[in-house]
């Protein structure tokens, strides 16, 4: 009986054209895009690639972030081996928004690196790998 009346109250609490269905799901969120680059040019990566000097002086992390219900808080969690150097709150206000971070890179910086994406929850939407070369290397 109690489910019956949750039920009928969230119904009630729901906004037009809303569902039944739409009460009881969790929203989703996900990434249709990810890209770890060297800048973003109308709203778009460029410099896309899996290794960079380690003179680059500044990365992105791009996203574009997939929510039913925004808007949501997404973290850029930048790595430099396994040492985590930064995390940046990003934030999606529409339920298809590009955002990206921007971290500056430090020339002592080299090796295996990657960002990952996290919701607030905690759960990991996506990782990309990079290396970062000492000059000459």
């Amino acid at each position: 009986m109690s489910r019956i009346l949750i039920l009928l109250t969230a119904l009630l609490l729901l906004p037009a054209g809303a569902s039944a269905q739409d009460a009881t799901d969790s929203p989703s969120t996900r990434l249709g895009a990810f890209a770890v680059c060297q800048d973003v040019v109308d709203r778009e990566p460029v410099g896309e690639a899996e290794s960079y000097p380690s003179t680059v002086g500044t990365l992105y992390c791009f996203t574009k972030v997939l929510t039913d219900n925004p808007p949501v808080r997404v973290f850029h969690r930048w790595f430099v081996g396994d040492k985590l150097v930064d995390e940046i709150p990003v934030n999606a206000k529409g339920v298809e928004w590009r955002c990206w971070s921007r971290k500056t890179i430090l020339p002592s910086w080299n090796g295996a690196c990657r960002v990952e994406v996290l919701t607030e929850a905690g759960d990991v939407l996506g990782t990309k790998e990079f290396t970062l070369t000492a000059a000459g290397e």
